[in-house]
């Protein structure tokens, strides 16, 4: 048995990872370990969304802009309060085959959502473009 737990224990870290562990306000941080905002969490039957509840300053740029590059039902919307991911669906690991939005872009993006084997309070995100992505981990905010 003491053979088998070296092979076991990376199973056992990623089945302790469960669906309600993502939910809650993250620190979104891009791929330069700039902070840009604070994304709320929430699921709606069964299913992940996300929405931005605070933008970091930013000189020359509004204190929230309007996403005019957007070509859904969010074009012409201010990025504060905007769900800028949707339809994220749990797979057992973490959540994927939805969307985020880059509100500055206008673009959407799949998604894959997985948290840290190390640390539940870091969330590695991935942002699908065909097969080319971009990564960021996001940071776990207390709640008060």
């Amino acid at each position: 048995m003491k053979a088998l737990f070296p092979l076991l224990f990376p199973l056992l870290l990623l089945s302790s990872n469960n669906a309600s562990d993502y939910k809650g306000r993250w620190l979104m941080i891009d791929e330069e370990g700039t902070k840009k905002s604070v994304i709320k969490l929430y699921t709606v039957n069964g299913l992940m969304y996300g929405d931005i509840i605070y933008l970091f300053p930013k000189p020359g740029r509004s204190d929230n802009p309007i996403c005019d590059k957007c070509s859904d039902d969010r074009k012409g919307k201010h990025w504060v309060g905007m769900q800028v991911i949707r339809g994220m669906k749990w797979d057992g690991q973490g959540y994927s085959k939805g969307t985020i939005l880059d509100p500055k872009a206008g673009r959407t993006f799949e998604a894959k959502f997985v948290l840290s084997h190390q640390n539940k309070d870091i969330m590695i995100v991935k942002a699908f473009l065909g097969p080319l992505y971009r990564t960021q981990s996001w940071l776990r905010v207390p709640e008060d």
